[in-house]
């Protein structure tokens, strides 16, 4: 889980998120090999600081991006909350994907903008 603090409660519209998309340090991975057990990007507006993965279950959800049709893979994910959504900290939670031996993955966050 990753957070942000505004700095005040404010109206969250949505979050676009830059992702890494280069290769490994060994020069041969590429990013979709880092990401292959990473099924969804989640993303909540709270006024509570530091909450975990149960404590985020009880707040607004902007949005979420999925591995369908290979979203999630994108350069550039754009959170849309729909509604307005007032807090003063917004939380990016990754899932892995379920049933799978190997739970490991890694998501490289380049820039994360609020509007």
């Amino acid at each position: 889980i990753w957070m942000v603090d505004l700095g005040k409660k404010s109206t969250v519209n949505g979050v676009v998120i830059l992702t890494w998309q280069g290769t490994g340090q060994d020069k041969i991975t590429p990013y979709t090999d880092y990401v292959h057990n990473l099924d969804k990007l989640s993303v909540y507006v709270s006024d509570k600081p530091k909450l975990n993965s149960t404590g985020l279950s009880n707040e607004q959800k902007c949005g979420a991006i999925t591995r369908m049709n290979t979203a999630l893979f994108n350069p550039r994910l754009h959170f849309d909350c729909g509604d307005p959504q007032d807090g003063r900290f917004v939380y990016v939670k990754a899932t892995g994907v379920p049933n799978r031996w190997k739970k490991h993955f890694t998501v490289v966050l380049c820039e994360v903008m609020v509007y």
